[in-house]
């Protein structure tokens, strides 16, 4: 059974690192480009649908839209919704479906940044998550 790291000695995690380190180097020497996002389906898995959807075209600005991955949304969507708002399209995100995330994000961002243009003044109006921290 093989031993934990911390019941390693420090010349077996230092041996334990170099192996490490070295299949590393082997991963990068195979020069993969891997997408790791997450549940991402290959083409082959998303053409099984075209049939039932009809789709004729896909592609838009090189990017397969059948996917995920675009971090603020695809161009033409992001397009449609600024026309409809009134605003600059690279002034509209096209977020993942879980609207808590994005509420999350925008509150955080208030937080440490400040809103309106405003910066946050430590100590008004919310606590310091830690006592004495400011930030």
């Amino acid at each position: 059974m093989a031993r934990t790291y911390q019941e390693m000695t420090k010349d077996e995690l230092l041996r334990e690192q170099e192996s490490l380190l070295a299949r590393y180097k082997d991963f990068q020497a195979k020069g993969l480009q891997l997408d790791m996002s997450r549940g991402k389906p290959c083409k082959e898995q998303l053409d099984l649908s075209v049939g039932m959807n009809d789709v004729k075209d896909y592609v838009s600005g090189g990017v397969d839209v059948r996917n995920y991955g675009i971090l603020d949304g695809i161009a033409s969507c992001k397009q449609l919704f600024a026309e409809l708002l009134e605003v600059p399209a690279e002034n509209v995100i096209i977020g993942p479906n879980e609207s808590l995330t994005l509420m999350f994000d925008f509150i955080c961002q208030c937080y440490t940044h400040g809103i309106g243009g405003k910066p946050r003044e430590p100590g008004k109006g919310s606590e310091d998550p830690v006592p004495g921290a400011r930030l």
